[in-house]
């Protein structure tokens, strides 16, 4: 780690410091020295979802999974329904997507916090060929 993150005298600027410094670092390639300083900022500012998140995204980069996923968590425990937190952790656990094949009537029953998304579509032309799509609710939505 440079000296002059350990060095700086003005309390209130280390964190302005730190932050721009893990920049410079992570454009270096001095990726430990990044976590570094991110996990100074932390130690600075405990509560600062922006820089869990940060980290979590350079671990992720960096396939440190196995320190990725208690920042993400963390970050979701703030606030549970970050799009972009849930998607990123979706992707560190390497979860696969289920495709149910649309040969012929059906129904699926799933749990609806999971994400999910209507699958791609080759279907005949015209509007008879077309399928329609109900979509019913019920239950309370449990939080993560």
């Amino acid at each position: 780690m440079p000296a002059i993150a350990g060095r700086w005298s003005f309390p209130r600027a280390k964190p302005v410091v730190l932050n721009a410094l893990a920049g410079v670092l992570w454009q270096l390639g001095r990726q430990d020295d990044v976590l570094e300083c991110l996990g100074q900022l932390l130690t600075l500012r405990p509560g600062d979802i922006e820089l869990l998140h940060r980290r979590a995204d350079m671990l992720r980069e960096m396939k440190r999974f196995d320190r990725v996923l208690k920042d993400y968590d963390a970050v979701l425990a703030v606030h549970p329904n970050l799009a972009e937190t849930l998607t990123n952790r979706g992707f560190t656990l390497r979860a696969k997507p289920i495709k149910i094949p649309y040969r012929a009537n059906r129904a699926v029953i799933f749990d609806s916090n999971l994400f999910h998304k209507i699958d791609e579509i080759a279907f005949a032309e015209g509007h008879e060929n077309r399928r329609i799509n109900i979509t019913m609710l019920y239950g309370r939505r449990r939080r993560a």
